[in-house]
């Protein structure tokens, strides 16, 4: 039996979204169910329509508000955040 999941990947750069889809959807035991958000607009449609149990975000998106603020427009309080970062940045 396998476990469901809803992920929103929020990622503006197509190779690291299919790159992680990929990934994703190897890993055993899980059925994966990925939506893709590569706008900072369309990341509160997606949370709210989708009610993920996961949000994979770069948090360099262009037009990135915060967590906070995601967490309050999500409505969706068991929703894990997941950070992907693989530039280096300030720790501001």
């Amino acid at each position: 039996m396998s476990t469901h999941l809803k992920i929103v990947l929020a990622e503006p750069s197509t190779i690291i979204r299919n790159g992680l889809e990929v990934l994703l959807k190897q890993l055993p035991g899980f059925r994966i169910q990925l939506i893709e958000s590569t706008s900072a607009d369309s990341i509160p449609e997606n949370l709210h329509i989708h009610r993920p149990d996961i949000l994979i975000i770069n948090p360099m998106i262009p037009g990135y508000l915060s967590i906070a603020h995601l967490k309050e427009e999500s409505n969706n309080s068991s929703m894990k955040y997941v950070a992907l970062v693989y530039t280096p940045i300030d720790q501001e």
